[in-house]
């Protein structure tokens, strides 16, 4: 049988390994994020490694788990402007303190948002 390096894609072994990183950057085993996530320690340990495709639900799940976006465990594939990486930055803090607030931000009209946006950074300058 062949092991999961020899027959995993290599973008399902990185989301793996950056699943490993984040949990254990925040000191939570796979037994603890199993719990969460109503799965066997075993099931964890198969994603991570990447014997194991973690589906869009199942890595949305996780991602909330540990307190990110499901985007943050892809690599990366162009490294943003710093204005678009401020705005990214926001919305993952947003996303952490407020789930789902930044996509309901980015669904309003353009001038709404151009405004809202302007609005904050008043608001940030007088703070």
């Amino acid at each position: 049988m062949p092991v999961a390096s020899e027959t995993a894609e290599p973008v399902d072994l990185h989301v793996g390994a950056a699943i490993r990183r984040r949990r254990k950057s925040l000191g939570i085993s796979q037994v603890a994020l199993a719990g969460k996530l109503g799965l066997t320690f075993q099931q964890v340990q198969k994603y991570e490694r990447g014997g194991n495709r973690v589906s869009a639900s199942k890595l949305d799940a996780i991602a909330r788990a540990l307190n990110c976006l499901p985007g943050d465990f892809f690599p990366a594939h162009d490294e943003p402007d710093a204005v678009t990486k401020s705005w990214l930055d926001a919305a993952r803090s947003l996303n952490i303190r407020r789930p789902g607030l930044a996509e309901r931000l980015c669904a309003l009209p353009d001038d709404v948002l151009g405004a809202f946006a302007t609005m904050a950074d008043n608001m940030a300058a007088a703070a």
